[in-house]
């Protein structure tokens, strides 16, 4: 998830609100993927965590 911060400021408020909007707020009223799919904008991947730690 720390991909949607990469994109741009990684204090940047907009995603901060969006990350809370549509993962914090639901909690565990949906899937955790369904959360994560609806903030990323895609479904998640191991992908950008990987690449992450290689770096």
């Amino acid at each position: 998830m720390f991909s949607a911060f990469e994109e741009s400021d990684p204090f940047a408020a907009d995603v901060a609100h969006r990350y809370r909007d549509h993962v914090l707020v639901p909690g565990g009223s949906a899937d955790a993927a369904d959360l994560v799919a609806g903030f990323l904008g895609r479904p998640f991947s191991f992908d950008a965590y990987a690449a992450w730690l290689a770096r």
